[in-house]
């Protein structure tokens, strides 16, 4: 294959072979696909062109503060992957534990088989030292949390249809992990992407275990992980952890879907926090104007409890009360019950930049992934990025 361009100097030669050029071949640029090159004068970033093992490096997909994913295609069969990259640590010790964090999430993919989760490729080090994970890539893909600023910024209603499609299809991958004593940690919108395939075009696949937690005879931990809002009460307090915590992340996005607001109003963590720990605190208490039933009430309260024993406990048990809060959703038939406007899930800044996306695609400028930095993917990724820690 021939028709490649070096992503440092621009010159022509063969996909995945070093470029001759003295600065790139000291830098270890190699050819990529001509489609896939950075616009000219554009600089690449310094991985571009890179070869790890056979995976030559393309483009960056998101970057976070421990490391970074990227596109890359497997030589010589120019397969998509998504491979994840820790940067490298000064600190032996901080190197230490984020080793054993790529590691814990290498060993919770390998042991998981199921079409709702994104399969684990290969797991490496980089010149001996410098772990990836390779994941498969997953084509004509966008997360949810892509879905839900674009519908809002279409000001596009979302049918509660698709909401329980979603919300179903999410429970049975977390089962197939929870089966194994694996919990996923940081289940939110971002870690949810939803693939376009034959007959559905909202196939669940769940990314990024790398605050998986194997919790068989062990339910505490050292360090609070996760994502402010999704988060349930046990993690922050680092104990108690268990199915039931992937359960509240998944009834916080069910109320946001089929309420198309948000449990908890403030984005500081501190209040959150005091929200979360208040035993007081009655997260459907500013539900009352939606005049929703009251098994629908019953399942947000039941899936948002403060206690894990209140809590949903099992994928079944899970779907049933979603079941009976959607049966009875629809049945009231109030004209609008079953559509559900998301533009109350996005701040000003965030609709803004939702629209800026829409009129760029529109245009075609391209979709901009603005939540790449925070650890989610635009459309067609496959990872995401090392844990987000709060």
């Amino acid at each position: 294959m021939s028709d490649g361009l070096c992503p440092g100097c621009g010159s022509p030669g063969p996909v995945g072979t070093l470029c001759r050029e003295r600065v790139c071949t000291r830098r270890g640029r190699h050819f990529i696909p001509a489609s896939m090159a950075p616009a000219p004068g554009r600089e690449p970033d310094p991985l571009i062109g890179k070869r790890i093992d056979d995976y030559l490096l393309v483009s960056v997909l998101g970057v976070g503060g421990f490391g970074k994913v990227l596109l890359a295609l497997q030589l010589p069969i120019m397969m998509k992957v998504a491979l994840k990259l820790m940067h490298e640590q000064a600190d032996t010790a901080l190197a230490a534990r984020l080793l054993d964090k790529f590691e814990a999430e290498a060993r919770a993919l390998a042991t998981l088989s199921h079409p709702h989760i994104v399969r684990l490729v290969k797991y490496g080090l980089h010149d001996g030292r410098t772990p990836y994970l390779v994941m498969e890539f997953v084509d004509d893909g966008r997360t949810l949390k892509h879905e839900i600023a674009d519908k809002a910024a279409r000001e596009e209603l979302l049918d509660l249809a698709d909401a329980r499609h979603i919300l179903v299809e999410v429970t049975h991958g977390l089962a197939a992990a929870h089966a194994r004593d694996i919990v996923h940690r940081d289940i939110k919108p971002e870690n949810i992407m939803l693939q376009r395939v034959a007959g559905d075009d909202s196939f669940v696949r769940i990314l990024d275990f790398g605050l998986a937690k194997f919790v068989a005879g062990r339910d505490e931990t050292s360090v609070t992980v996760g994502t402010p809002i999704y988060m349930a009460p046990e993690q922050l307090e680092r104990r108690s952890i268990g199915p039931w915590t992937d359960w509240y992340a998944v009834g916080v996005i069910a109320f946001e879907l089929l309420t198309g607001r948000r449990p908890f109003t403030s984005h500081e963590f501190h209040v959150i926090m005091a929200q979360k720990l208040d035993p007081e605190f009655d997260p459907v208490a500013g539900l009352d104007d939606l005049r929703l039933p009251e098994s629908a009430l019953a399942f947000f309260r039941t899936a948002l409890a403060r206690a894990p024993e209140a809590r949903y406990r099992t994928a079944e048990d899970f779907r049933a009360g979603l079941d009976q809060a959607f049966t009875a959703m629809l049945a009231e038939d109030r004209g609008a019950t079953s559509l559900v406007s998301l533009t109350g899930l996005l701040d000003s800044s965030a609709l803004r930049s939702a629209k800026l996306r829409q009129q760029r695609s529109s245009t075609g400028g391209g979709a901009l992934h603005t939540d790449l930095a925070h650890g989610g993917h635009g459309r067609g990724a496959g990872a995401t990025l090392p844990g987000s820690a709060a």
